[in-house]
């Protein structure tokens, strides 16, 4: 889904979510050449450490570890980059994209039908990071662009039309696969709805071992779903 970058060192805290096939309920990889996957309500999100600083692998090198990749303690869970990640119901959904109970009692039958539809499609999450709490980042699940039991037959034979038409001032690298289950972070930047890409976190290193780290701020980008163009912003707490 998406990353943090830090000031401390190279590494990175990953964001990846979990995945289940919708028919049998076992665990998928990714989403590529899915069409039927879902997340794990009962565990929507899962944070990791990738370790790419040249120490520290030089270090899981010398103990044999092979893999670069490795949990959350406790403390970063609870204090640092711990997400907390809930799948929420179509009524709460609703309270969200019409949060003016006016609005919602006007509201068409037409427009709730096409809100929980919505809904039942992506699966919308509701994240909270642990480091900026009050900053709400949604998780949703876009199923394949094309659909049917022959979506990979479809798209194998129209090579041309591999990947969505690109959003306005977008590159390749933008477009979307048609027949891979797709999960983004949408959050609010700059004033402008986008893809949440990676978040810079800014720290002040304690001078004691028994003290901890304080976020000074957090940098966030994206890309505006409006424009294709990219998005930042400047939190703190």
């Amino acid at each position: 889904c998406m990353y943090i970058e830090r000031s401390k060192n190279e590494n990175i805290v990953a964001y990846q979510a979990n995945l289940i096939d919708s028919k049998t309920g076992e665990p998928v990889k990714s989403g590529a050449n899915q069409s039927c996957c879902s997340f794990n309500t009962a565990d929507p999100l899962h944070a990791y450490w990738i370790k790419i600083n040249s120490e520290h692998v030089a270090r899981r090198r010398a103990r044999g570890e092979l893999e670069d990749t490795c949990e959350l303690n406790t403390i970063e869970r609870k204090l640092a980059y711990g997400c907390t990640a809930s799948v929420v119901s179509k009524e709460k959904f609703l309270s969200e994209v019409l949060p003016d109970k006016a609005l919602r009692a006007a509201a068409s039958r037409e427009k709730i039908e096409a809100i929980e539809h919505l809904c039942e499609e992506v699966q919308p999450c509701l994240c909270k990071f642990v480091a900026l709490s009050s900053w709400s980042v949604w998780m949703l699940r876009l199923p394949p662009l094309v659909e049917g039991a022959d979506a990979t037959t479809n798209v194998a034979s129209n090579t041309d039309k591999e990947a969505s038409p690109l959003p306005r001032g977008g590159d390749e690298g933008q477009a979307l696969p048609m027949r891979d289950t797709v999960v983004v972070m949408v959050a609010v930047i700059a004033g402008q709805l986008s893809v949440l890409q990676k978040v810079y976190v800014e720290s002040i290193e304690p001078k004691h071992f028994y003290q901890l780290p304080k976020v000074a701020y957090i940098e966030v980008h994206g890309t505006s779903l409006t424009t294709g163009e990219p998005t930042y912003e400047k939190l703190t707490n």
